[in-house]
């Protein structure tokens, strides 16, 4: 809790700026989703990583990682019994997407759920803990990678989650 309050608080009050590194990125998105696996316990984790294995771009490596851990890890949380995951390029855009079986999120709450401490429901507050800093920090994190993260419906009955940013960091942000 203080490390994500602490990791929030910075980006919200300082001039933030990522640190962007060359990388293999089919390697690194095989690696952080293999290594996530065993979060999945009882939960069926399909994944497909559709990048060319010589597929490289620029990332942070502090902050992408925290975006994509955080999407899968409230997938399992949330799921019944399936999360999918993909990555996939279109037009030097990456595109990451993890979507799972579980309750969803109302429409009018797709946007709200980005906004630090926002839960949407009390009764999984108990269930899942967190403390809705989460997807604020994924946001800002996509955001310095000049991208967008959104949530929609999935097709499995839940949520949908897609992250999008530039392969190359051509024109990077700070907060």
């Amino acid at each position: 809790l203080i490390d994500t309050n602490l990791t929030y608080a910075r980006m919200e009050r300082e001039e933030f700026h990522a640190n962007f590194e060359s990388i293999n990125l089919y390697s690194w998105f095989t690696n952080e989703l293999d290594n996530l696996r065993f979060l999945a316990q009882n939960i069926e984790f399909e994944t497909h990583n559709q990048l060319l294995e010589n597929t490289f771009g620029e990332i942070d490596l502090k902050l992408m990682p925290y975006a994509v851990r955080n999407l899968i890890r409230n997938a399992f949380k949330y799921a019944q019994n399936k999360v999918k995951a993909q990555v996939l390029l279109e037009n030097e855009t990456l595109i990451f997407i993890v979507e799972d079986d579980g309750i969803g999120i109302d429409d009018a709450d797709k946007k709200r759920i980005f906004s630090a401490f926002t839960r949407l429901d009390r009764s999984r507050d108990r269930q899942t803990g967190g403390y809705g800093l989460g997807l604020a920090i994924t946001k800002r994190a996509v955001y310095l990678h000049a991208g967008e993260v959104y949530a929609e419906d999935s097709a499995l009955g839940g949520a949908r989650f897609v992250l999008r940013f530039p392969q190359y960091q051509k024109n990077p942000r700070s907060t």
